[in-house]
């Protein structure tokens, strides 16, 4: 009998754990039900928030109120949704650079020792020069280009967004340089071959700009470009280590540059470019050697604003050497051609020095 009552205890204490074990399943489950409804809540609560804000740059661009900050908060939402399906392994293949059979031994190597842009770095190089491009446009003046540029944020209305400030940056204005940097980005990631000429549009109003000549080189090695290609990589190259007072490695690059590029207007800023590279080691006779190089093809190229420019950098580099004569004569060739001269610099290079009086 005390067995069957033990028995009977042990029974109803192995139901009640039952029952508390599956009474916590129970809770366990509904509180995870519950944090589930919580976190789409949330998720839809921020989803809302999210379309709100976009809603309400979209509508600070169009009425032209948006500020430096609004702008660059939005070009980042642009960047990410035009750049979405351009992600895919489809859009801008990776192309090698492979290098022509008719050429020199010593293109041959420039093309060999050039960096080569993978497609990662372009998509990298891409985004960015979009970005900023893009936070730049939203504050134009002008409101067809702020609706252009809007416009390239979905699939349905990107062709007719890229359209538009393709036909703006063509009349000229102060903004087609942020134009052709956002619409080349944005087309050599789709795999566009107008890419080109619109990055080619853009390195023309800023040479400087190291990424555009990266981007243009992945975009001439997918055209089957290798001379172009490896040319593009190389000016970028030399920029950068200009940028970092690498002096000697940037004219080694720009040296390599110049044995492959054939377009006047590159070829005029790279000897410029290496006319700085010596000016900056204070080696005045080579940077002149450079400087008379480029302005040559300035002139013949009638490049006014890049004859203004390297011109007053040959005077300086006579100077220099103590040959006013010289820098005279370059100065005042230069206003001959149409060139900006100042009236300080002419002065500075020109004038006579004063005679002592007769006793």
């Amino acid at each position: 009998m005390a067995d069957n009552l033990i028995s009977g205890r042990w029974r109803r204490l192995t139901a009640r754990m039952r029952l508390v074990a599956l009474f916590g399943i129970v809770v366990a489950v509904l509180a995870l039900i519950a944090g589930a409804a919580v976190v789409i809540a949330q998720s839809e609560e921020r989803a809302i928030s999210r379309q709100e804000q976009v809603a309400r740059l979209l509508d600070l661009a169009a009425q032209g109120r948006i500020s430096g900050d609004e702008a660059l908060e939005f070009a980042k939402v642009l960047q990410i949704e035009a750049f979405q399906e351009a992600s895919s392994a489809t859009a801008a293949p990776e192309a090698a650079v492979v290098a022509p059979a008719n050429i020199t031994a010593a293109e041959r190597v420039a093309i060999a020792q050039a960096p080569r842009i993978s497609r990662r770095e372009m998509m990298a190089a891409a985004r960015l020069s979009f970005e900023d491009a893009a936070a730049t446009l939203l504050q134009d003046p002008d409101a067809r280009v702020r609706a252009a540029i809007v416009q390239v944020r979905a699939a349905a209305t990107r062709p007719a967004g890229v359209e538009a400030l393709w036909a703006i940056a063509k009349e000229g204005g102060a903004s087609s340089a942020a134009i052709w940097r956002a619409s080349g980005s944005l087309m050599l990631a789709a795999g566009d071959d107008r890419a080109a000429a619109a990055l080619e549009n853009a390195r023309a109003l800023n040479p400087q700009d190291k990424g555009q000549w990266r981007l243009l080189s992945f975009a001439y090695a997918t055209q089957n470009r290798p001379r172009e290609a490896a040319g593009a990589a190389l000016v970028g190259a030399g920029i950068d280590a200009a940028s970092s007072g690498d002096w000697r490695a940037a004219t080694a690059r720009l040296d390599e540059a110049l044995l492959l590029v054939a377009d006047p207007q590159t070829r005029g800023f790279v000897l410029g470019q290496r006319g700085d590279a010596a000016a900056a080691t204070e080696n005045w006779e080579g940077a002149e050697t450079s400087y008379r190089a480029a302005l040559e093809v300035h002139g013949a190229d009638k490049n006014i604003a890049a004859l203004s420019l390297d011109s007053s950098k040959l005077a300086r580099a006579q100077l220099k050497q103590g040959d006013k004569r010289r820098a005279c004569a370059t100065l005042r060739r230069a206003r001959a051609q149409g060139a900006v001269v100042t009236a300080a610099e002419l002065q500075q290079a020109c004038a006579q020095p004063m005679r002592p009086a007769r006793p």
